[in-house]
């Protein structure tokens, strides 16, 4: 019965563990995604590539304004794109990148003078 009690402190203890490091995991992956955000916000898109790596899937969009409210805020519109037609092609690039344990972050560019710069993020956990 003292092997079966020893057996059941040992499995409690390495479960814990297990736990305690599984959250220790998801908390400095959820730092890093943090940080890789804000630095995404301020970056073009070849500089983002050259900082984070390899990129995990790229689209190229080219959108009329109205299309633009299906992967943009309206802030975002309204911001980078209040003089912009109706009818006008806009040019959107769709960046993901994968940082941690399944986590990604998915940046929207827009072109100008041949260089993507960000528009907005979506952090996917």
């Amino acid at each position: 019965m003292k092997h079966l009690q020893i057996l059941f402190i040992l499995i409690s203890f390495f479960i814990y563990h297990s736990s305690i490091a599984q959250q220790n995991n998801s908390i400095n992956c959820y730092k890093k995604v943090k940080k890789e955000t804000k630095m995404l916000q301020k970056y073009t898109c070849n500089k983002a590539v050259k900082k984070i790596g390899n990129i995990f899937e790229q689209y190229n969009y080219s959108l009329q304004l109205k299309e633009l409210q299906s992967i943009l805020t309206n802030k975002t519109i309204t911001k980078h794109f209040k003089h912009t037609s109706d009818i006008a092609n806009i040019k959107i690039r769709e960046v993901s990148f994968k940082i941690c344990n399944g986590s990604f972050i998915t940046v929207y560019y827009k072109q100008k003078n041949n260089k993507w710069y960000p528009l907005e993020c979506l952090v996917s956990l």
